[in-house]
């Protein structure tokens, strides 16, 4: 088992070492229209975000306050800019973390979250009132003795409020689904726990129009094995009505859910039984059978997790989440769940940013909640807030054909992008200089689909070409990719790397299958 790591690592080093000689990273300009932060020498995240009735945004998180060792929810309300217009917080003495709100109907805020300075147990849920300056009306707490934490709470059609999260205080097994239904004076009307003997984890709540509620989230108790996605429909007083789970024999976790226009849902997380891991979109009808499931996988991208799903007004989805190194992704689909375009927003160098949340605004836009914060440390993080443009057209999967160019080779260059935009494109274009010298422009073509094409000659060793490619909309807004490069491999060496490169690919598919089987 050891030789096989040794040869595992020194492939995969090799490798790397390789295609840096190929082509070097690139820079992506993603449509953001701004990003704001909030908050002081504490460390402030937010976990819910939602867009308020006067166009701005609220958020929801917690202040850890780093000298005491505690946290407070932390409120902020937001101008339609993301200017700060008012910000709460709420706690005991010990710690308190938000992590869904709504806006009332009479314009305050209902906050949800886990309490350990309040209430019966170890952590218990707790539930805020607020008024529309952000003072606390009233509050309430549920649980047992031991751990009962929320994850996604509603305002429900009577006036009241639902609250799904996790228990071991109540239910059948260590961990299990706990839905509490409230009056609009956050009294407890009943509650339910749906579970088996295992683990199974909740992340999202629906009322459904009937005044039902759907429940998702992920469950080891039941299915194929592992862990499987859990879609659950209860009725008015919270009985099972039907479940459904879908996965294989890996880990399959759900992390998000929307209702969709069809009377259906869409379900989003992780899993690895559909590959070694990915993004995973299933989609259901309205009695959870599933109409299709794809995985999310856009070429050149590198995704760690998923936070988020909505349905776009267009019928599509887009989906948000974390990559390594320290930047936030979304993707947009079509109605079938095919990737229409793929977008990654990095913070400065020497920061890590991350989201929780995202919406789609009133206007199409998106807005993604999180927190930013140093690589190294020594300053805590902060709140962050981003909008984007989505006037502005997007592009990604930039491909060259040969993908290792040769000198002396008697080929031209085939440049290819995927450009996507909702307003009608005027016109993709190439820029390119070789070396020092002037820029070069030249026009891409629509050669299939979404897919835009131009090709440009080869050139010998040792020359660096840079290229830029602006798309530019219809009206008048553009997006542009910025310093993609190569560095010609000299002839000889194509002999000796790019075999070598094949087989280096070949030993880590035979390692990963190898690993896995031992795992397994």
């Amino acid at each position: 088992m050891r030789n096989y790591h040794r040869l595992f690592a020194t492939c995969l080093i090799f490798s790397f070492l390789v295609s840096s000689m190929v082509l070097l990273p690139k820079h992506v300009m993603a449509s953001e229209m701004w990003q704001q932060t909030y908050g002081g020498t504490n460390d402030e995240r937010a976990y819910s975000v939602i867009q308020t009735s006067d166009g701005g945004y609220a958020l929801l998180g917690a202040r850890y306050y780093i000298d005491l060792l505690t946290d407070d929810f932390y409120l902020i309300k937001t101008d339609e800019q993301g200017n700060l217009e008012l910000e709460q917080t709420y706690g005991g003495a010990d710690r308190e973390v938000g992590s869904s709100l709504v806006q009332t109907s009479d314009g305050g805020y209902a906050l949800a979250g886990s309490t350990t300075s309040f209430g019966a147990g170890n952590i218990d849920f707790w539930l805020v009132k607020t008024d529309l300056e952000g003072n606390m009306v009233w509050n309430q707490t549920y649980g047992g003795t031991e751990t009962d934490d929320v994850v996604s709470m509603v305002q429900t059609s009577d006036g009241g409020y639902a609250l799904l999260g996790r228990t071991n205080s109540f239910g059948a097994g260590i961990w299990d689904f706990w839905l509490v239904k409230t009056d609009p004076d956050g009294n407890m009307l009943w509650n339910q726990t749906y579970g088996g003997t295992e683990w199974d984890i909740p992340y999202s709540l629906i009322q459904t129009s009937d005044g039902g509620y759907t429940l998702a989230g992920y469950t080891e108790s039941f299915g194929e094995g592992g862990k499987d996605y859990w879609l659950i429909m209860v009725d008015t007083e919270g009985n099972m009505v039907w479940n459904q789970t879908y996965g294989g024999t890996e880990a399959d976790e759900v992390t998000a859910m929307v209702k969709t226009s069809d009377g259906g849902y869409a379900l989003v997380g992780s899993s690895t039984s559909i590959a070694i891991s990915g993004v995973w979109l299933v989609k259901t009808d309205a009695d959870g059978n599933t109409v299709w499931s794809k995985r999310l996988i856009p070429a050149g991208s590198q995704l760690s997790d998923v936070t988020s799903v909505v349905e776009t007004s267009d019928g599509g989805y887009a989906l948000s989440g974390n990559a390594p190194y320290h930047s936030i992704w979304v993707i947009k689909t079509d109605a079938n769940g095919d990737i229409l375009f793929y977008e990654s927003y990095e913070a400065e160098t020497g920061w890590h940013m991350s989201s929780d949340c995202m919406i789609q605004a009133s206007n199409g836009d998106y807005v993604l909640a999180g927190h930013i914060s140093p690589v190294e440390g020594g300053i805590a993080p902060d709140v962050l807030l981003i909008k984007t443009d989505n006037e502005i057209p997007k592009i990604w999967n930039v491909t060259r054909t040969p993908s290792s160019p040769i000198e002396n080779s008697t080929y031209t260059n085939l440049i290819q992008a995927k450009v996507y935009d909702a307003s009608g494109l005027e016109e993709v274009v190439l820029s390119y200089m070789v070396d020092s010298g002037s820029w070069n422009n030249q026009t891409m073509t629509n050669t299939e689909g979404k897919v835009y094409s131009v090709e440009i000659e080869a050139y010998p060793k040792d020359t660096n070409v840079f290229w830029t490619i602006i798309a530019e909309n219809n009206i008048g807004k553009s997006f542009r990719i910025d310093n993609e490069f190569y560095m010609v491999i000299p002839e000889f060496l194509s002999w000796i790397i790019l075999p070598l490169f094949s087989i280096a690919t070949i030993v880590i598919v035979i390692y990963r299958d190898r690993l896995r089987r031992e795992v397994c």
